[in-house]
């Protein structure tokens, strides 16, 4: 972004009086831009009023595509999860209307919170088609613009959500470090080649660890979070703080909320950082994110749970795609 903030480059933004050019008939008054304005903002939130915010399958005919929901639901991948929309909006509306004043002095340099709105109101703009015309054309009508931007945020806000509930079971799974495909008798038989499970692995052999790594001890009720957090010692290991030894006592120091060991958002969680990752105070980037949970976790947000295929499936063969999660804002590929 360049130290000014750029004009509109809509051609018809409402900002100024049409220029006297003695073709009144064919130039649209300010009060008709904003009453054309007015028509299609509320048609578009009857249009969102209609849909029903729920999932669908990909085959339902009534899909809520060009909605303002949806549309929020694109928003969340390019500008953000925490995104407000009406402050983008009504930033993005003062800044182009005061680049049409000619009487206006230039504009000081915009600092790099405005920056970031700017940007942001830009990607709103090449996501709806006619948004930010429309919200220009509005004028002073906020309380209009304000419910189009509620409308969105809703999207927004609904596909932060999308498939997390799940999340709150599976993730049991993501704990440990991915061991080798362990087929299911019920995967299996769907290719109708095989009807039992594959066998079991070979032991391993004396005083090595099993191939396929297990939860001990085991988590009894998945769906409880009771049993994990800090009472859980592989739980506990991934939460505490990177900078804290790996210990029963820090668990239990953490857990008794020790003044010594202060557990806030400034100090990064363990599960962040790879597997036996060693602290570097001085590179807190060494690593970070390089984490099979945070993998696991966002395959199952952006895909859902799928299983694996069993190796003699036909080369190419996949599992059919779930739509309306990773599909939405064309992320094709998820690592």
């Amino acid at each position: 972004m360049p130290d000014t903030v750029p004009s509109s480059s809509s051609s018809n933004t409402g900002g100024s009086a049409p220029a006297d050019t003695g073709d009144r008939d064919t130039t649209p008054s300010l009060e008709e831009l904003q009453r054309r304005a007015r028509e299609r903002v509320k048609a578009a939130l009857v249009a969102s009023d209609a849909a029903t915010g729920k999932k669908r399958k990909a085959s339902d005919g009534d899909d809520d595509e060009g909605t303002y929901q949806w549309y929020g639901r694109n928003l969340v991948r390019s500008c953000g999860i925490f995104t407000r929309i009406h402050t983008i909006v009504e930033y993005g509306v003062k800044t182009e209307l005061a680049t049409l004043d000619d009487e206006a002095g230039p504009p000081p340099p915009p600092t790099a919170e405005e920056k970031r709105l700017w940007d942001s109101w830009e990607i709103i703009k090449n996501t709806i088609p006619g948004f930010g015309d429309d919200m220009i054309d509005l004028g002073g009508d906020i309380r209009l613009r304000k419910t189009a931007c509620g409308k969105i945020q809703r999207g927004l806000k609904g596909s932060r959500g999308d498939d997390c509930g799940g999340l709150k079971t599976e993730i049991i799974d993501y704990l440990l470090p991915p061991g080798p495909v362990k087929l299911l008798p019920r995967v299996v038989r769907k290719f109708g080649s095989f009807t039992g499970p594959l066998p079991p692995p070979p032991p391993p052999p004396p005083g090595e660890k099993p191939a396929i790594p297990v939860l001990n001890p085991p988590i009894p009720k998945r769906g409880k979070k009771a049993p994990r957090g800090m009472n859980h010692p592989v739980t506990a290991a991934a939460l505490r703080p990177i900078k804290y030894p790996d210990t029963e006592e820090t668990y239990t120091k953490i857990r008794d909320n020790d003044e010594e060991y202060p557990v806030v958002s400034s100090l990064l969680p363990a599960f962040m950082y790879p597997a036996g990752h060693q602290y570097n105070e001085d590179d807190l980037e060494d690593g970070l994110l390089d984490n099979h949970i945070l993998r696991a976790a966002a395959k199952h947000v952006g895909k859902g749970k799928v299983p694996p295929l069993p190796p003699f499936a036909a080369p190419g063969r996949q599992w059919g795609r779930q739509q309306g999660r990773q599909f939405i804002g064309n992320l094709e590929n998820l690592g």
